[in-house]
């Protein structure tokens, strides 16, 4: 309701400024009119005069606009697809990152096996007495829920089923140095391809940017450009004896 009051106190202040805005056109309106008049024409009169003095030169005066129209038009439509691409690489990055840094935390992992596992093997304890807990107090189900399942929404940290084979799992002393050496080189491999991604997006920031800065110089020069190009073209008169 207060709403629907709002607006019909807005339409009524409307009509009124409407009423005062048409009562000052009727008192202008035959001046504008023959201003308008005079306007159109001067333009029929000087179209006239040019197209018969410029007479041939007027194919080339459209073909010389035409060029510097097109690198406007060919700048306005490659910005959009310059910033469509520079999106999609910018989300390949953060994928790049992300899959970066999950390399980074396993190779951190395996950098020091002993403390990593110890620390892996000290929530199995937390999820085993809680697990102990639940069947103590009849809750066999709920024990084997917590046991096996490989899905709970408060994290890792409660999948007892995933942490019993967590990484770094515990190894053989003489396959340790094989899994640190693997886990570095996923890092690096992950790390490079993030590199590459990060130049890309940085060369896509530089050529849109470009792309921008030609469409401003293009616009803002464009009469000058224009005038510049047309001032080669003399008109193409008929002789006095013709």
């Amino acid at each position: 309701m207060q709403r629907y009051d709002a607006q019909a106190k807005a339409l009524s202040g409307l009509l009124d400024e409407l009423d005062k805005t048409r009562t000052e056109y009727d008192k202008e309106q035959r001046r504008l009119e023959e201003k308008q008049k005079s306007y159109q024409s001067f333009f029929d009169s000087e179209k006239k005069r040019l197209t018969a003095e410029l007479g041939s030169s007027l194919g080339q005066i459209d073909k010389i606009v035409s060029q510097f129209k097109e690198v406007i038009d060919k700048l306005t439509k490659e910005i959009p697809e310059k910033e469509k691409e520079l999106a999609d690489r910018e989300n390949h990055l953060i994928e790049a990152r992300k899959k970066e840094a999950e390399a980074k935390a396993g190779f951190d992992l395996w950098r020091t096996p002993v403390a990593s596992v110890d620390a892996r093997h000290g929530k199995l304890n937390a999820l085993s007495d809680k697990i102990i807990a639940a069947c103590k107090n009849g809750e066999l189900a709920f024990g084997y829920w917590l046991l096996t399942t490989h899905f709970r929404p408060k994290g890792d940290e409660d999948r007892y089923a995933d942490k019993l084979t967590g990484k770094p799992d515990v190894v053989k002393t003489d396959a340790l140095q094989a899994n640190i050496i693997g886990a570095w080189n996923d890092y690096a491999k992950k790390t490079r391809i993030a590199q590459d991604l990060d130049a890309l997006v940085k060369g896509s920031k530089d050529a849109l940017a470009t792309k921008k800065a030609q469409l401003d110089d293009a616009k803002s020069k464009f009469d000058a450009r224009i005038q510049a190009a047309l001032s080669i073209i003399k008109p193409q008169c008929k002789s006095d004896g013709a």
